[in-house]
């Protein structure tokens, strides 16, 4: 912890998400995940809608090599903490960078006090996977219609 902000420190390969082509970069590998899901379902992608969240959001690009590798971002809404975007470019994918950034996010929300960390994720998404060997658990009536997942790890 920083002695002057009494906030955890962020890992060192994580850089605040508010550079100036961040979020367009931000858009892009959203885009580019999660257009198979959103097809599935008929779902479109509101470049406008990603814009508000993401000013409202803490977020992180994750580096690597001194690239953009993927990005994080989170909120917290009434004590819970929400991790809302997860991503890496495909590139960095499969090397166990997703697990060492969800393992950091995780210990930093701990670290801030949190008792309930959620997130969604579409059921058949690989990284639910992920999302389960790092202790998130599908919640009661977790899914709705559009076969998003409710997932929730206690502390």
């Amino acid at each position: 912890m920083s002695a002057v902000t009494s906030q955890p420190q962020w890992p060192l390969d994580w850089r605040p998400g508010n550079h100036a082509d961040d979020l367009r970069f931000a858009q892009q590998l959203v885009e580019e995940t999660m257009s198979p899901y959103w097809q599935k379902r008929r779902m479109v992608f509101s470049r406008q809608l990603f814009r508000d969240q993401w000013v409202r959001l803490e977020t992180a690009i994750i580096m690597r090599d001194d690239r953009k590798a993927g990005l994080i971002a989170w909120d917290v809404t009434d004590g819970i903490h929400h991790l809302r975007e997860l991503h890496l470019a495909a590139p960095w994918r499969g090397q166990g960078i997703g697990s060492q950034v969800l393992a950091n996010w995780i210990a930093r929300q701990e670290a801030l006090g949190a008792g309930k960390m959620r997130l969604k994720v579409f059921a058949e998404n690989p990284a639910r996977r992920l999302y389960e060997r790092m202790g998130f658990q599908p919640m009661k009536n977790a899914s709705d219609i559009s076969g998003l997942l409710n997932m929730e790890r206690r502390t």
